[in-house]
Parts: structure tokens; C-alpha cells; sequence
């Protein structure tokens, strides 16, 4: 966006950049779901917006997953709203589905992924770097596919492992980066999640095999996501630190990425030669953050910030700050003619 700010409302949505709403590679563009337009795209150039219907998936209710790595397509997690819960047991039944942003057609991809919230949907699936394959981790299962669905192999990283995140692939393409937690798993207390430690292992990308990669650092924190690699060689993750008074139960619905479990993140860089770089540490309430691929792959912010605009791109938003202006500016004329007119009488 050559340096510019731009801002989206969402009413008060409990809303994550970086899972929630993406910004596409080039960061022209941010994705959001909706109940009522299945997903949108938004042109923070032009403010535009633009909803894509989904075909027969709908009905209700997805979140933007990953963004193919040219922005021709966009993988979105779809499940059934509660009125699909028949047996009311809280369940949502999920599939992805890979979005062609031109065409507007949705290709389901794979089988189902089981209940849409026992899923961590920040490192849910990874586009290959040159977008033909993606890596999908539901459940602790991981399994390569190509776009048309088909797969190439599947296996089982175990309770204790993940996919590292949207960034997961090498800059090669030759191995998928997964995060392996030491430390505690369930019914964390709160200095226990912030002692957690996150170790970077590999699978092969064509086999599905342990694999290998650089050497990184371990990184404490309640959770790890990668975004993408910085000049090739250091893996680009945020950070997540826990929210102080926000308690882990064994049966909760938890989510170590979520808005409610965070207190803060850091954009952190772990470097081949060991160390753990903060590359940004932002103000204190800050619970989310995206990063754009370009920005990451060249490992520098190429233009002159400005001050922060305090207007959203979409024109519509501007609506009530023009009425509320033209408000304010009717009651002012209106006490000065009052006035001018009783100076006058005197």
C-alpha cells in the first residue's frame, strides 16, 4: 500500500488480523467471512468491496484460511450454522473449499474436517510457494493436496506437533515447517502457558516423511504461527503472549490464537544462527497481526510511513461522520446567527 493506513470496521466483531481477516500477498486486498455474503474481499486502494456467494456452500458461515501466493485464489474454511445441528450437540460440520477470486467458483478440497471450532484455523492449511500444492493439518492429521483436491500422502504429527502456519512451506518448497510443543498441552495455568516452548521440525513435502530445513531457535510463548520467511533464510512467526486472567479449563473451547486467550503478540524472526529477533513489538493490548508476503520476502518496509489516517477505506462508513459534521456545523450557524442578530437588536 506504498506507506499508507487504511482502516475496516466490523461493529464491534470479535475479529483476528491474521485469521479472522486476511491481507492478501501484495496487501492490496483483505478477506473476511460473513453470514451474509459467504466471504468479501475488500480493495483497500479503492475501498471497494466485493462478495463472493459460494454456490451451494452458502448457507452460512466461513473464515478466510490462506491466500494462494500470486492472489488468484483464496482457501476458505465453510461450516454449518446451528440450525444444521440436528443433534444439538454444538457440533458444526466443516469443509475447505479453494475460492477462485475471477471466477467466483468454489472447489470443495478433501473430506470433511470435523467440528469447525475443535479447529485452529491460524494454522490450519499452507499454501506450496508456488501455489500448486497446499498442506492441511485438521486435527493433528496432515495431508498434501493439488488444487483439483486430490491427494498426495497423509500422516499423523501426534497431539504435541502442528503445522507452523500459513508460512509453513521452505522458500524451496522441499519441506512443510512444523511447531512441536514442550511444555504444558491442557489445564494451563497462566505462567505455564507463557513457559511454553516451540520447536521447528520438518516433513518432507513430497513424501510426507520426516523431512529437513534450516536450524532454528526455540521460542517460548502460548503460541507460534508462521507467516513466511525473511530474505530466504529466517522464519517470520507471531508470538503469542497469554492474557493474564483468562483461565484454561480441560474442556474449554480453546484456542491459544484466539482474541480472548491473548493479551499481546510480537512478530518475531528465528534467525539460522540461533537467535530470536523481535522484529515488532507493538503497544500493549495489540492481540493480532498480519503481515503482508511481499513485505516478509523482502525483509524491509520500502516507503515512507505518514501519519495514521483516522477514516476506514469503505465510503459507506464515512456516512454518519459527514451527517454528525453537518450537525454539529448546523447547531454552530445557528448560535451564531442568534447571536449576531441579538448584538444587532442592542
Amino acid at each position: 500500500m506504498g506507506g499508507k493506513y487504511r482502516m475496516l470496521l466490523y461493529g464491534g466483531a470479535e475479529r483476528s488480523a491474521g485469521i479472522d481477516v486476511l491481507l492478501s500477498p501484495d496487501s492490496r486486498y483483505v478477506a473476511d467471512g460473513s453470514a451474509d455474503g459467504w466471504i468479501h474481499v475488500t480493495d483497500l486502494t479503492t475501498g471497494d468491496r466485493r462478495a463472493f456467494a459460494g454456490g451451494a456452500d452458502s448457507t452460512c458461515c466461513t473464515t478466510p484460511v490462506a491466500w494462494a501466493p500470486g492472489g488468484d485464489a483464496l482457501l476458505v474454511l465453510y461450516h454449518a450454522d446451528a440450525d444444521a445441528d440436528a443433534d444439538g450437540d454444538g457440533v458444526h460440520p466443516s469443509r475447505l473449499l479453494l475460492l477462485d477470486l475471477a471466477t467466483g467458483a468454489a472447489r470443495r478440497l478433501g473430506g470433511e474436517l470435523g467440528n469447525r471450532w475443535d479447529l485452529r484455523t491460524g494454522s490450519l492449511a499452507a499454501f506450496s510457494p508456488d501455489g500448486t500444492r497446499i498442506a492441511v493439518d485438521a486435527g493433528g492429521e496432515l495431508t498434501m493436496l493439488d488444487r483439483s483436491g486430490a491427494v498426495a500422502w497423509s500422516r499423523e504429527l501426534g497431539p504435541d506437533a502442528r503445522l507452523a502456519g500459513v508460512g509453513a512451506f521452505t522458500p524451496d518448497g522441499s519441506a512443510v515447517a512444523v511447531f512441536r510443543l514442550d511444555g504444558c498441552r491442557s489445564g494451563c495455568d497462566a505462567d505455564q502457558r507463557a513457559a511454553r516452548t516451540w520447536r521447528t521440525g520438518y516433513v518432507d513435502a513430497a513424501t510426507g516423511r520426516d523431512g529437513s530445513g534450516p536450524a532454528l531457535p526455540p521460542a517460548e510463548g502460548q503460541a507460534l504461527r508462521a507467516l513466511g520467511w525473511r530474505n530466504g533464510l529466517a522464519l517470520v512467526a507471531l508470538r503469542y503472549v497469554r492474557e493474564p486472567g483468562v483461565t484454561m479449563g480441560e474442556t474449554d473451547d480453546w484456542d491459544d490464537t484466539g482474541y480472548r486467550e491473548t493479551g499481546h503478540v510480537q512478530l518475531v524472526s528465528l534467525r539460522p544462527d540461533g537467535r530470536v529477533q523481535v522484529l515488532l513489538d507493538p503497544p500493549d493490548g495489540v492481540r493480532a497481526m498480519d503481515v503482508a508476503r511481499h513485505l516478509m520476502e523482502a525483509g524491509r518496509f520500502g516507503a515512507t510511513a505518514p501519519d495514521p489516517r483516522p477514516f476506514p477505506a469503505r465510503p459507506l462508513v464515512l456516512l454518519p461522520a459527514v451527517l454528525v459534521l453537518l450537525a454539529v456545523g448546523g447547531v454552530a450557524g445557528a448560535v451564531l446567527w442568534w447571536r449576531r442578530r441579538r448584538a444587532v437588536s442592542r
